[in-house]
This record gives structure tokens, C-alpha cells and sequence, in this order.
């Protein structure tokens, strides 16, 4: 067992690694994948079976996989040359990453609750397309740096995610917490609302000119909302 470290595991630009029965416990970030250099997605490819654990839940590190749906006990979620996979109704804390899509096309992140990582979600290859995935309906809480990071020059479908600098805190009577609603065919943008929130870094950051954006709810106190690299 891996436990009360600041990284639990950090994997930076290394491919063709086999991780087995690694258990990763209350880690400030459980399992980083790093996304910070300009590689191929095949610097990725590293066995990651479900016998690895972030806070007792398995981690699903899939690598050209597709028609699937990440299981509900999922702890941790990375996909890898994927496509048409479904990501949905997860909980996902403490890691470099709830969700990582590398060179992912079609997919679906949906209804999900992304807590206390250092990116939310993030979209990532500048070599390989990164398409055609749609991001709704999840609810995003106090990530280190951006909640929704995109590196691809793809069209991607960003929409209706609520996006907060703090983790909520709630009575003990109050109801547990249910995905957000989802409208199909969005068509305003609410106002941001600012709150008295601690600063955080960039809500989102992209960079591809082709993103479409609906209906993003934001929680910030007086911080940058949306940042865009072109």
C-alpha cells in the first residue's frame, strides 16, 4: 500500500509499464498520469489492470477499447486510443485526473462528480484527434488547476457542467447530491454567478478553436471563467 503521500504514483512520458496489485491511499493525488509535455498517445500505453486501487476503488486505464461503459465503482478513469465509451455517474477524487482522454474519439462524459483532482477532465494529444467527445451534465469541484482542460485542434461538445472552487458542505439532513439535469438542445448560456469562493486556477482552458460551449455554470470568486490557446 501506497498511503498519505503528496503522489501516490506519477507517471511521466514512460510507456510499456505493467502496474499489478497496487493499493493508493489518501494521497493528495492518488495516480498522475502526466499531461504537461508534447507526446504521441503511444507514450501512454502502459497496463493498468483493475487489481490497482485509488482509495479502494479500481482504477480503469483502457487502452484502444471501444462500445464500452466504464463501471460504476470506478476510482479513476483513463482512456487511451478509445472509442464510442461511456463515462457516466461516476465519483472520481484525489488524482491528477477524474477523467483523461488521449487520442479518445466519440465518447461520452455524462452526469458525472469530479472532486478534488488536479485537472477534472481533460482532453489530450496535440498529435492524434481528440474528437467528437461530448462533456455534459457533470459536476466539477475544486480541482487544482483547470476543471475542463482541452488540448486538440478536434470539434468537441462542452455543455451544462457546473464547475466549483470549493467542495460543497451540507447539513446532515441535507439530500445527497444528484446529477444536474441536461437539456438536448441547448441554446443560452446562463450568467456566471460569483461567489466568495477561494481563488482557484482557469475554470477551462483550451486549445482548439473548435469547441462548442453551452450552458456552463461557473462558481468563482472574481477569477479567469474561460481561457482559450490557439
Amino acid at each position: 500500500m501506497i498511503a498519505n503521500n503528496s503522489y501516490g504514483i506519477k507517471v511521466f512520458d514512460s510507456t510499456n509499464n505493467t502496474f499489478r496489485n497496487n493499493r493508493l491511499e489518501s494521497n493528495r493525488f492518488n495516480l498522475w498520469i502526466d499531461i504537461e509535455t508534447s507526446v504521441q498517445a503511444a507514450y501512454y500505453f502502459n497496463s493498468i489492470d483493475t487489481s490497482n486501487t485509488v482509495d479502494g476503488k479500481p482504477i480503469y486505464y483502457w487502452v484502444n477499447q471501444h462500445d464500452k461503459t466504464v463501471p460504476q465503482d470506478a476510482g479513476y478513469v483513463t482512456l487511451i486510443s478509445c472509442n464510442r465509451i461511456t463515462v457516466q455517474n461516476l465519483n472520481l477524487a484525489n488524482n491528477g485526473q477524474g477523467v483523461l482522454l488521449v487520442g479518445t474519439n466519440n465518447s461520452l462524459i455524462i452526469k458525472n462528480r469530479i472532486t478534488s483532482n488536479y485537472y477534472g477532465i481533460a482532453l489530450y494529444v496535440p498529435y492524434e484527434p481528440c474528437a467528437n467527445n461530448t462533456i455534459t451534465g457533470n459536476e466539477i469541484i475544486a480541482s487544482t488547476k483547470e476543471a475542463i482542460y482541452v488540448w486538440s485542434d478536434h470539434p468537441n461538445n462542452i455543455y451544462n457542467n457546473i464547475i466549483t472552487a470549493a467542495p460543497e458542505t451540507t447539513s446532515p439532513s441535507a439530500s445527497p447530491w444528484q446529477p444536474p439535469s441536461i437539456s438536448q438542445s441547448p441554446t443560452t448560456m446562463p450568467s456566471n454567478t460569483e461567489t466568495e469562493l477561494p481563488m482557484m486556477w482557469v475554470a477551462v482552458a483550451f486549445a482548439s478553436a473548435t469547441i462548442v460551449i453551452l450552458g456552463l455554470l461557473l462558481y468563482f470568486k472574481k477569477t479567469q471563467a474561460l481561457s482559450f490557446y490557439f
